[in-house]
């Protein structure tokens, strides 16, 4: 079917939305400091002012990009088409804006002169427990019996959406057990740290496990609520315990 004028319309008003703060957003980021409420927060993008304007401009410039080429497919394909390349889209741009602020922070790290005494390892890693994946690996499985469903009802655009939403999830447990400096925060220190990288996967589990339930109905829901609650309460357990550990440590070779 072509596309009507109120669904071009549509479609250049969504791209535009995205476009236009990734320009800006490129546009200071050699004004804007590192900080925490504006930018490409990553952990990486902190190791030092010149990655924190290199990884904004490139997360700038990727978002315009992203911004155009879905107002595109959104004139010739309707507004549908449009959220579905947004949503599949938007994951393998994140992912290489991680790893490019990762590799900056690399070369940053490597350009500066070593600070007197014991060597430094550069960026902190949070340590995120197992049990942080279980929630989004749950709705991952939630959202392939839904899409299953959905196909089987003749629905394989909605099913796309429903199935493929979780992979976000799945992608931060994932960054939090592979580059978990992905995740430090200055201000919060390691520990806080930790427990950033843990309650994201766990958050974005349970936000992508909405569709899933809304497809598949109430028997599922209580469950995988089930699951999801002792994955968060082993989570919680498994870095109290690390902290503690960690400070009664630190206090003993104080006494010592």
């Amino acid at each position: 079917m072509p596309v009507t004028g109120c669904e071009a319309y549509q479609a250049a008003s969504i791209g535009l939305l995205v476009a236009l703060p990734g320009l800006a957003m490129a546009m200071v980021a050699d004004r804007v400091p590192p900080n925490p409420l504006l930018g490409f927060r990553v952990g990486y993008a902190y190791t030092s002012r010149r990655a924190w304007a290199a990884a904004n401009r490139a997360a700038g410039l990727g978002l315009a990009a992203l911004g155009l080429a879905s107002a595109l497919v959104g004139l010739a394909g309707g507004v549908v088409a449009e959220a579905l390349f947004l949503l599949v889209a938007s994951l393998p741009l994140l992912a290489g804006l991680v790893a490019y602020a990762e590799r900056v922070a690399e070369r940053s790290l490597l350009s500066e002169p070593a600070p007197p005494g014991p060597p430094s390892s550069g960026i902190p890693g949070p340590r995120c427990p197992v049990a942080a994946a279980g929630v989004p690996l749950a709705a991952l499985g939630l959202g392939v019996a839904a899409a299953a469903r959905l196909i089987a009802e003749g629905l394989p655009l909605t099913a796309l959406v429903v199935g493929s939403s979780p992979l976000v999830a799945v992608y931060t447990a994932w960054l939090a057990f592979t580059s978990p400096g992905a995740y430090y925060r200055p201000w919060l220190g390691p520990r806080g740290s930790s427990l950033l990288a843990c309650l994201v996967p766990l958050s974005a589990g349970l936000a992508t496990m909405a569709p899933g339930l809304a497809v598949l109905g109430p028997g599922w829901a209580g469950l995988l609520a089930a699951a999801a609650g002792l994955a968060v309460a082993l989570a919680a357990a498994t870095v109290a315990v690390r902290g503690f550990s960690g400070s009664r440590g630190a206090r003993g070779a104080a006494r010592r």
